[in-house]
């Protein structure tokens, strides 16, 4: 046994096995940019797959060192929900896995020049 929230409780947390990819706004050492999120956001929304966008108060992802490489580097943190993320056994929806991997897959193939210049455009 190990601590892990219930991901099932209440409307604070909006993060729901089987309800979709998540999409992390903020943990505790990001806040993903508005232009990245707002492309994932359409590109999820085209191919019809369902986004969950949360923010975590507790801990932070390697994204938060991934950002800070170099000049910066847009990052967003995005994966299945789980329960008991941080054990052996956790536990996760086969179909949010498979809609991330769709999602990843939509975005890398929409991943022009042109995407790239509009994301690195920190003005």
């Amino acid at each position: 046994a190990c601590w892990a929230k219930n991901f099932d409780y209440g409307a604070a947390n909006h993060r729901q096995i089987g309800n979709g990819p998540m999409l992390v706004l903020s943990d505790k050492s990001l806040i993903a940019p508005p232009k990245l999120t707002a492309w994932i956001e359409t590109v999820a929304a085209e191919i019809g797959v369902p986004l969950q966008s949360d923010m975590f108060s507790n801990g932070g992802t390697d994204g938060g060192a991934v950002h800070l490489t170099g000049t910066g580097v847009p990052t967003v943190v995005m994966g299945p929900a789980t329960r008991h993320g941080h054990c052996a056994a956790s536990i996760a929806d086969c179909r949010d896995i498979l809609q991330m991997e769709q999602l990843l897959s939509a975005l890398i193939q929409r991943l022009t020049r042109e995407t790239v210049v509009q994301l690195t455009d920190f003005r």
